[in-house]
């Protein structure tokens, strides 16, 4: 009924109100005394009917009866009842249309994405179309990375930073202060990266014999002598660095190792060293310390060969101190060859150095 409507308590049963002052009825009461049942003829739509919209309506008396009204006998009564539980059904006949045209859509939608994940080659692809279908229509600052994406994305960025640009302006992709957040997330510490090591671990227990067999190279890089301060790690740096101690020295340049497959093309640098310039080898020193060049050598192909790559040449430029450092293990120019774990190593010199 309409709020605005009001309906006299005569028409009720006692048994149809909640309290003994009659000021509110049950959820499912009905007229039951007809005979006082009125409804005007001017108001054709207005039905005296009490639902669950007039639980707390105030009741009146009703008006004398006139000529022009009449008294609702309980045939319309229940016309009216079937009519409201009509109604009903159906509402919840269109709710339920609605729901199967949607499980329909949906169900299209997934033979479309089936037919194209069968045409992707590789997880690369695949997981990419499905990082441009998740976030096709949601805002940058509601996109959600995951690591396997990160990671593609951060492939795609040091191969060409021009291009991730540019393919940013078509697809959805990580910015930039994000790739650069995740790469700060990784432990990089100076000396054997043990990170990298577990997971080339991994990787040569799916490799072939001759794909495991590489060579190592080295090489410096100069860096700007400064101190820092670190805050994440509460440490300062810009002394060196051998990974398990540190020296008293100005740090001016990195010495970094690289593997690079020979039959496989393949290459991962694997560990770096905050250094001198002057770093020396263990012979200027007649020492074996931990902090000389010859020991770097030695430590980083010890860990390749612990996880069963096989090294067979290394590689670096003709600089004095490499040449000590190798010489230290054992390399002469008649016989090139130093052994290290019982790895038999050739050495090679890079040959743009050998012209000059």
């Amino acid at each position: 009924m309409r709020r605005k409507k009001k309906l006299c308590s005569e028409h009720f049963s006692d048994r149809s109100f909640r309290t003994a002052e009659k000021v509110a009825l049950n959820y499912n009461a009905v007229p039951s005394i007809l005979h006082t049942v009125v409804v005007s003829r001017h108001e054709p739509n207005d039905l005296a009917i009490a639902g669950p919209s007039g639980l707390h309506d105030t009741f009146t008396l009703c008006e004398p009866c006139t000529a022009e009204s009449h008294v609702l006998n309980p045939a319309e009564i229940k016309l009216s009842l079937v009519s409201i539980k009509n109604r009903k059904i159906q509402k919840a006949l269109c709710k339920k249309r609605k729901n199967t045209i949607k499980a329909l859509r949906n169900r299209d939608m997934k033979g479309i994405l089936n037919d194209i994940i069968k045409g992707c080659n590789n997880e690369v692809s695949f997981n990419l179309l499905l990082t441009q279908i998740k976030f096709k229509n949601r805002k940058p600052q509601g996109r959600r990375w995951t690591t396997k994406e990160k990671a593609v994305a951060l492939s795609i960025y040091k191969r060409s930073p021009k291009a991730y640009r540019l393919l940013q302006c078509f697809m959805p992709l990580p910015s930039r202060a994000t790739l650069i957040s995740t790469l700060s997330s990784v432990p990089f510490t100076a000396g054997i990266c043990t990170t990298i090591f577990n997971h080339l671990r991994k990787c040569v227990k799916n490799m072939q014999e001759e794909d495991r067999i590489c060579s190592l190279i080295f090489d410096e890089m100069s860096l700007k002598q400064h101190l820092e301060y670190d805050v994440k790690n509460d440490r300062s740096s810009g002394f060196e660095d051998f990974g398990t101690e540190r020296g008293n020295k100005y740090s001016n340049t990195a010495l970094v190792f690289l593997i690079q497959g020979l039959r496989k093309n393949w290459k991962q640098p694997v560990a770096f060293y905050l250094v001198n310039s002057k770093m020396e080898s263990s012979k200027k020193k007649c020492i074996a310390g931990k902090n000389t060049l010859d020991y770097c050598i030695k430590e980083v192909a010890e860990a390749c060969i612990a996880i069963r790559l096989k090294i067979v040449a290394t590689v670096c430029d003709m600089g004095a101190n490499n040449l000590a450092a190798l010489q230290q293990l054992g390399f002469t120019f008649i016989d090139p060859r130093i052994e290290i774990s019982g790895t038999v190593i050739y050495v090679f010199f890079d040959p743009p150095h050998l012209h000059t």
